[in-house]
């Protein structure tokens, strides 16, 4: 689990929290609601996140969906940069993070992460990765990008579950 330090260590003051009240009022599973509200969400990471997305759904709003299984609840933490059709968003009954993409008729959705805690471990480790290999070498970079994306698979392998999963293309495309 990432602590608040290691948060704001990684990205100073452009963390974002949710009102745990608030978030207990909107459905927020009790653990999900302590991370949202005393740990975080980084604003932003470069190429992977924001929070200041446009258009709707809104930040920390609530989107329901009819599913097969039943009705689902899921509440939006932001998106992939440059494309306002998808977000991020919590399944306040499973506890995934999935990518929705709104860009269709009806919402496809996608397991980016087992919970929410992996999902902002792994924003947290991009953002330490590219600082400390912002002055190494090829050879140093190809090595450490190894070694990263083995201890991502360990943290969270459904992330990794399927080849064309969201973590699978990122991580395929740093390794070029």
């Amino acid at each position: 689990m990432v602590a608040r330090w290691q948060l704001n260590e990684a990205f100073g003051e452009d963390v974002i929290h949710l009102n745990h009240d608030l978030a207990g009022e909107l459905g927020v599973p009790p653990v999900d609601r302590g991370i949202l509200a005393y740990v975080g969400l980084p604003r932003k990471v470069a190429g992977l996140f924001t929070a200041e997305t446009v258009g709707s759904p809104e930040l920390f709003s609530v989107t329901a969906f009819d599913l097969p299984g039943g009705r689902k609840e899921a509440i939006s933490l932001g998106g992939p940069p440059g494309d306002d059709m998808m977000r991020f968003q919590l399944d306040l009954h499973e506890g995934y993070v999935v990518l929705v993409s709104y860009h269709a008729d009806k919402p496809q959705a996608e397991i980016v992460n087992s919970s929410l805690d992996e999902f902002v471990e792994f924003l947290c480790r991009f953002a330490v990765r590219a600082k400390e290999l912002r002055d190494a070498s090829a050879e140093e970079t190809r090595e450490y990008t190894e070694g990263f994306i083995e201890v991502l698979k360990e943290i969270d392998p459904i992330a990794f579950s399927q080849s064309d999963s969201w973590w699978s293309m990122v991580t395929d495309e740093m390794k070029g």
